[in-house]
């Protein structure tokens, strides 16, 4: 009964987050870079040919108020004129209420050469995004305190929010590093089902890494290298670092990565989230799988049951009769 009461709460709280202004997040992914469109769509078409990628996560498995996401991308790249175009589609569910996010987005790339090993892309996204709710699945303070029954239950004014949004990214990088910057929700669409005041905040992102070779190297490739990594995001009154590495040997991949931000707390909560751990493989120079778990260190740590992710990756054969000199060495996993 205490665990039962425990969720529900949770329940509660991560509703009403979601409904006031400047409480809303992002989708969370730990495997960032298999995500290049949603992370940054400056890396639409930082690929030979074609790619496709799909996610899976979810978040606090053990908990009724946990998340569900799945991340859906596809890109072009047109090797002559330096652009690439794709899309990104997104779905959330978050919590017992059901609410819902979809989001759909078109990306273009443009890459400039500064000169051999040093180069700059620029990205802008727009598409549709959707968020919803089950009415039925809702759960208010008033109803706990008259048992669950309600002569006249709590009513929104809207059960969707439709709102078009938009982005920009810039990516550099040259043959051993790479850095980038990214804004999401640019326009600061509304997306409140109360009223039609409330506006999206934007989110500021920035992420770079490095290859640090560390045995012999073939076409300019190290067979073995560490790569370490940041990224750091912030939206409205939150914010978030994970900083780490991750070992890649061969075709295989192994990553540790720790989240949180100790020295940026507030009176609400301590800003430390957790550990996440990643092994992958790539398959016949196409196909990449990843695995990762995250291993909550706040106070949900022992009821939570932590994070799991799964990332499948497929990128198109490298088309003889192309020439393209291609290297983005980190976000490339």
């Amino acid at each position: 009964m205490k665990n039962y009461r425990v969720h529900i709460i949770l329940a509660f709280i991560a509703t009403l987050c979601c409904f006031q202004e400047g409480k809303t997040q992002d989708t969370q992914f730990s495997q960032v870079f298999t995500n290049p469109l949603y992370l940054n769509p400056a890396f639409t078409g930082d690929t030979h040919q074609d790619r496709a990628s799909f996610t899976h996560r979810r978040q606090w498995t053990q908990l009724d108020a946990g998340y569900v996401s799945y991340s859906l991308g596809y890109d072009h790249n047109y090797d002559e004129k330096k652009v690439g175009i794709g899309f990104s589609l997104v779905n959330d569910r978050a919590g017992i209420s059901a609410l819902q996010l979809t989001e759909f987005k078109a990306s273009v790339a443009k890459e400039f050469w500064l000169n051999r090993n040093n180069r700059i892309r620029v990205g802008l996204e727009g598409g549709v995004s959707n968020r919803s709710y089950d009415r039925d699945k809702l759960l208010f303070w008033n109803e706990l305190r008259a048992g669950g029954d309600l002569e006249n239950p709590v009513s929104l004014p809207y059960d969707n929010a439709n709102y078009f949004d938009t982005g920009f990214g810039v990516v550099y990088y040259s043959n051993r590093f790479w850095t980038g910057i990214n804004i999401s929700h640019l326009n600061k669409p509304e997306h409140s089902f109360i009223n039609d005041l409330e506006k999206l905040d934007r989110t500021y992102s920035v992420h770079m890494g490095m290859e640090v070779p560390l045995g012999a190297s073939e076409r300019g490739v190290a067979k073995t290298a560490l790569n370490p990594v940041i990224h750091y995001k912030t939206q409205g009154q939150w914010n978030q670092l994970d900083v780490g590495a991750y070992l890649q040997s061969g075709d295989f991949r192994f990553g540790t990565w720790y989240r949180g931000l100790p020295v940026s707390k507030t009176e609400d909560y301590r800003n430390v989230d957790g550990l996440i751990f990643l092994v992958g493989a790539k398959l016949k120079g196409q196909y990449q799988i990843g695995y990762s778990y995250d291993l909550t260190l706040s106070n949900l740590s022992l009821s939570s049951g932590g994070s799991h992710e799964i990332s499948f990756v497929f990128e198109w054969p490298y088309a003889p009769k192309k020439t393209r000199d291609q290297f983005v060495p980190c976000p490339r996993f």
